[in-house]
């Protein structure tokens, strides 16, 4: 999104140099208009998610435990790259992968002997081979829960400071 502009974005672009959308009359904004730089927008906005996704509290929580087991999210997603066949090099050694199952086995509290032992064997079929243990820790990473709650924390907090009745600013996008 931020280099290529989303079909909406496109469509309030087309309304704006139209001057209305579909029957509604669009007019020019007044000097309190904020004109929102999208390209920014759009980089703060993946920025927030990839620091607070995958972490083990909220980060309006002041709660903090030593079990909390969090990797850095760059790490985790190298992790993750070694379960897909389509990242490997084309020619892994024996301990291939070890310490990225270890790392993923670890966060997701699944076994890792048995697991690792699956993942040898996965990559020994190149990825055409699925064991049961590797198959929890697959599992386990698929059902990772993306949200972007955070996101709409903001967004909310936004609408509540730049209301008509708050403030005579209106929001104008681009």
């Amino acid at each position: 999104m931020i280099d290529n502009s989303g079909t909406y974005v496109l469509i309030a672009n087309e309304a704006v140099a139209q001057q209305g959308f579909k029957d509604v009359p669009l007019h020019t904004g007044g000097k309190a208009d904020v004109l929102i730089n999208s390209r920014k927008l759009y980089r703060s906005l993946a920025e927030n998610m990839k620091n607070r996704l995958l972490v083990c509290q909220s980060s309006h929580s002041s709660y903090t435990s030593n079990e909390c087991f969090e990797l850095d999210y760059t790490d985790f997603t190298e992790c993750i790259k070694v379960l897909y066949p389509v990242y490997w090099h084309d020619n892994v050694d024996v301990r291939f992968g070890e310490n990225e199952i270890s790392k993923l086995c670890a966060r997701f509290g699944v076994s890792t002997r048995p697991t690792l032992r699956s993942f040898r064997s996965f990559v020994k079929s190149h990825g055409k081979t699925v064991e049961d243990h590797l198959r929890r820790l697959v599992s386990s990473v698929a059902v990772i829960p993306v949200s972007t709650a955070e996101c709409e924390r903001g967004f909310s907090a936004m609408n509540l400071l730049l209301t008509p009745r708050r403030s005579s600013l209106h929001v104008t996008t681009l």
